[in-house]
């Protein structure tokens, strides 16, 4: 046996039995009498007949761990108004191996919507079960990806994903906090919630959120617009995840904003589309908790169709569902569009329920 690439010739810690006959079972347990080593273990199994021969050998390495990694503190400048993203900054260890640090925002519920929050992939580690050890993380820097950068605001539209009136108070819908949770090779995380730190809001500078046109024949405002929504799927639909063939497993989103003609440009800079983690996604890294939204890509330009007055900018996107989130059945997407006027300043759709994760 080896331990972390180390051979174990006496003081095992465990047990062998197995059956005798032409066929058979055999047991080995590590945690016979003794507290084992939290390490990779490999193990080499052999059997033999009455005859003395011997089969091919068999090698299988597993990993024993029930130590949960460390986070240190969290770093963030003063100003989040940095563009594209501010950095932040935190660090991480572990007793045997980590895999990765997860990274989430948390906004605060307006528009009588639920708070949110927003989770990322901060560090990554991979591959695991491979001759690297990773035991301490260094110092770990983080920018929020994507065209649109790092989300300071969030205004949640209501059921029926009407744009807020003009000049609808933007108070609230800055980032309330940042959480940096690492995770083991053996998917032991931080301990829940993780490293948390407040977001003074003296750190994020608030601007106004985009607002509804005037009712016609007054002329459009810059920016405005009358409804933000996903268009696509339109009807429920299913999604093999992990894909049973070939072109399967991906499914078309799109989110449509109706606004004026003669406001000419639309009133986000970028779509991006989001879904909400389940608990497989969690299981496989905790990093990023259930319920949190997790980017899946973005649009900067949407096909545009008029009519009379009506302008519709339609952003669309191609999903392949990642397979940690298993066949498990609904999940959740929604559409944020990022200001055109005001950087970093999000306004999220209602979430659809239509895609259901099959075999």
């Amino acid at each position: 046996m080896t331990c972390n690439n180390v051979v174990i010739t006496t003081g095992v810690n465990g047990f062998a039995s197995a059956t005798a006959g032409t066929s058979g079972s055999a047991q080995y347990d590590i945690r016979n009498s003794v507290a084992p080593i939290e390490a990779y273990y490999t193990t080499v199994v052999r059997s033999a007949d009455q005859a003395g021969n011997l089969s091919q050998p068999q090698q299988r390495t597993f990993l024993y761990d029930l130590t949960p990694p460390v986070v240190g503190g969290v770093g963030f400048p003063a100003s989040l108004d940095t563009r594209p993203s501010p950095v932040f900054t935190s660090s991480a260890t572990d007793n045997v191996d980590l895999l990765g640090i997860g990274i989430r925002f948390s906004y605060a519920s307006t528009n009588g919507q639920p708070a949110l929050t927003v989770g990322d992939t901060a560090a990554s580690f991979k591959p695991i079960f491979d001759s690297t050890r990773v035991t301490d993380s260094g110092l770990i820097s983080y920018q929020m990806g994507g065209p649109g950068g790092f989300i300071r605001q969030i205004w949640q539209q209501a059921p029926g994903d009407l744009a807020p009136p003009a000049g609808t108070p933007p108070a609230g819908t800055q980032v309330q906090s940042v959480t940096v949770r690492a995770v083991d090779a053996a998917r032991n995380g931080s301990p829940a919630p993780g490293n948390t730190a407040a977001i003074p809001a003296g750190n994020v500078t608030v601007s106004p959120i985009p607002g509804a046109c005037p009712a016609p024949p007054a002329a459009a405002t810059a920016g405005c617009y009358d409804s933000f929504m996903v268009t696509e799927p339109g009807a429920a639909v299913t999604v093999s995840n992990p894909p049973a063939n070939p072109g399967g497993g991906s499914v078309t989103l799109a989110a449509s904003i109706k606004g004026r003609v003669s406001s000419v440009t639309s009133p986000f800079s970028v779509v991006c589309f989001y879904y909400e983690n389940n608990g497989a996604g969690e299981g496989t890294f905790p990093g990023i908790l259930a319920t949190d939204w997790v980017r899946i890509g973005c649009q900067q330009l949407g096909d545009v169709t008029d009519a009379g007055d009506i302008r519709t900018w339609t952003y669309r996107t191609s999903w392949n569902p990642d397979a940690a989130l298993g066949p498990v059945g609904p999940i959740r997407v929604r559409a944020f569009g990022f200001s055109q006027a005001n950087p970093g300043v999000v306004t999220a759709t209602q979430p659809i329920g239509l895609i259901s994760l099959v075999p």
